[in-house]
């Protein structure tokens, strides 16, 4: 894709050094926005971060592989300290990454409060929303909405406050801080109700959780990407985590096997180990053990777990248990039973110190079996 240097949209990608990656095309508008491709960085950012996984199509965007951006080069110039005339050398400091965590779509009412002191004040107001990703699915409860204020350089100020909560009842709060792109006459027009069709929307969410299965929330820096229709008044942008990394793990090489990065048999025995512990005592999943599991059984189910996760992510070793398929045929596990796994999963690579990078390349795989697995799917879908 082509970037147009005059455009606004184009200085701002040009000077960061960003390619878009267009998803999709709406007639007569540029494209929505939905990633940044692999390219040159000129900040600072995170070295790799959680992705969860290849993403469904969901309404105005269509969510593909989701992009990354390369860590440092080794021999890659190393920025100095400046000070008084020396300039030094310039240049990133730290490899960082970002990866796909979900998409929210949301159907917004809009409540024009007027002009004030500090500008055009408008709030969106949230009727209906979800926020999905490959093992989660959070339904946005009553109550959220962006406290816009929209400056005299068409710059909204994006403050949304918004609560969620899975299926299982746990509740995650989310802050949303950023800009909301209404062009250089964007005041005058908002102040006529004149909008673009689908103006461009950034933000930098962050979440906070009581739940222990998605504590890993309470820790992670996130950018969102969007537009929002203002014909209907829909706004839909792609979350990513984002992470920055060290100088040891920005020269590291990634042709190795995703086994090797993951920590090797040192990592990969003890966290299978303590995921078939959790899943065995987990009061949502104990129904699908109909009997109880000797020492002995246990073990055995372990050592296949082992051998599976060994062969799945490159390591030398060769599973000796039956299929995905015939293992899990008749225990009847559902959409539900599927997401809180992945959950236990999740925790199991974070308490394990997996790299992030490396915990979305292996949950990668671990969807892919999804349909070998789940015999009851989501309904509502």
């Amino acid at each position: 894709m082509r970037i147009d240097p005059a455009s606004q949209e184009g200085h701002i990608l040009s000077e960061w050094g960003f390619t878009p990656r267009v998803m999709t095309c709406t007639a007569h508008v540029r494209g929505a926005v939905t990633g940044l491709a692999d390219g040159p960085v000129a900040q600072p950012g995170a070295e790799s971060v959680r992705r969860l996984g290849p993403a469904a199509s969901v309404g105005l965007v269509e969510l593909g592989s989701p992009p990354r951006l390369d860590a440092v080069e080794p021999g890659t110039p190393r920025a100095r300290v400046s000070t008084g005339a020396d300039s030094g050398t310039v240049g990133p400091q730290w490899a960082w990454d970002t990866a796909y965590l979900g998409t929210l779509t949301a159907t917004l009412r809009k409540e024009t409060v007027g002009v004030t002191p500090d500008g055009l004040r408008i709030n969106w107001h949230v009727i209906a929303g979800r926020f999905a990703g490959p093992g989660f699915d959070f339904r946005v409860l009553p109550g959220a909405a962006d406290w816009m204020r929209i400056r005299t350089d068409g710059i909204g100020i994006v403050n949304v406050h918004a609560s969620f909560e899975t299926s299982n009842g746990a509740r995650v709060y989310g802050s949303y801080a950023g800009h909301f792109d209404l062009g250089p006459d964007g005041y005058a027009r908002a102040l006529r109700d004149e909008y673009d069709a689908l103006p461009p929307v950034v933000v930098t969410p962050t979440y906070a959780t009581a739940d222990p299965t998605l504590a890993w929330l309470n820790r992670v820096q996130c950018l969102g990407v969007g537009r929002v229709e203002m014909k209907s008044f829909r706004v839909q942008f792609d979350v990513y985590v984002v992470r920055v990394g060290d100088e040891s793990r920005s020269t590291r090489r990634q042709d190795s096997s995703l086994y090797a990065r993951m920590g090797g048999g040192d990592v990969i025995e003890p966290l299978a180990n303590e995921f078939i512990d959790w899943i065995v005592t987990d009061d949502r999943l104990r129904r699908l053990f109909r009997t109880r599991y000797t020492d002995a059984q246990l073990k055995t189910i372990k050592q296949h777990v082992v051998e599976f996760l060994c062969e799945m992510t490159g390591g030398a070793c060769a599973y000796s248990g039956r299929d995905m398929k015939t293992t899990h045929r008749g225990l009847g596990i559902t959409e539900d039973d599927w997401t809180t796994a992945a959950d236990l999963l999740w925790a199991a690579l974070d308490k394990y110190r997996v790299p992030v990078r490396e915990q979305a390349e292996f949950m990668r795989i671990v969807t892919s079996l999804k349909d070998d697995i789940v015999e009851i799917p989501d309904r509502r879908a």
